[in-house]
């Protein structure tokens, strides 16, 4: 969005507001303005700038000062884009999806987010691949593999069962069930939707049923499994090998008793 003549800093303050979607006071309340700043600003101080490009990277400051070039120095996501867009340096940014739309029906979070620039979070870059979203974890239904608090760092995919390689986990953005996160099969053309515990799917959807899917590309870990769990972890894994020998040991008695059965007929 290009400057028109007599716009002052004040007015182009006030499009950018309104482009968020969101009141004067509570811009004023998450840049750390005083109440009342955009009303009675003439001039924008470089500390103010600094202070509204931290909370809204995407601002072009040297728009709102001087009115020169354009209002988004990053362009917003497009529908599918996959776009991740940089940041000074070592910067990436990616939007945070919200808690309050993670399970509302008829809610497309890749539009959602693509309206609220407030959502968008800087991330490290650390050598991390290309992602698009980022979705903090709100239950235990992938444990131990994925924990309630941990990160996952998200890729848009083409929504399309091609995109899917059986038994990866993915974030699924339904249109009745909200966001879905499992790890999924292809089977009759449909996702099935596994938890890590579970044989049976729990959820079936039909790409007709989905607005978007999500690949994990990335994991932070912000849990530490405590001692318990690790001693169960051991009790299971050493119940899992000592099922095993039993198996095989039966196995071979049985494999015994069919060739002694079969040796006269073949001496024969």
């Amino acid at each position: 969005m290009k400057t028109t003549e007599n716009q002052t800093s004040k007015d182009r303050l006030l499009l950018f507001i309104e482009h968020l979607g969101i009141g004067q006071t509570k811009f004023e309340k998450l840049c750390g303005l005083s109440n009342g700043y955009v009303s009675n600003v003439s001039s924008v101080s470089f500390d103010i700038l600094q202070r509204i490009t931290k909370r809204y990277p995407e601002l072009s400051a040297e728009w709102v000062k001087d009115g020169v070039g354009e209002m988004l120095r990053i362009a917003p996501h497009t529908e599918a884009s996959g776009e991740v867009e940089e940041l000074c340096g070592q910067m990436k940014i990616a939007p945070l999806v919200p808690v309050d739309i993670t399970r509302q029906p008829d809610v497309r979070v890749w539009d959602y987010v693509s309206r609220h620039k407030e959502l968008y979070d800087r991330i490290p870059d650390q050598m991390m691949p290309r992602f698009d979203l980022i979705h903090t974890v709100r239950s235990n239904v992938l444990a131990p593999a994925i924990e309630k608090g941990d990160v996952l760092f998200l890729q848009h995919l083409d929504l399309s069962t091609d995109s899917v390689v059986n038994g990866h986990i993915y974030f699924l953005d339904t249109k009745k069930n909200g966001i879905v996160v499992k790890k999924v099969f292809i089977e009759d053309g449909k996702l099935q939707c596994f938890s890590l515990s579970s044989k049976v799917a729990v959820k079936s959807f039909s790409l007709d049923e989905l607005y978007d899917i999500f690949s994990v590309v990335a994991l932070l870990k912000t849990s530490i499994p405590n001692n318990d769990y690790l001693e169960n972890r051991e009790k299971m894994l050493g119940d899992v090998i000592e099922q095993n020998s039993n198996l095989v040991e039966e196995l071979s008695a049985q494999r015994k008793i069919i060739e002694s059965l079969i040796r006269p007929i073949c001496d024969k």
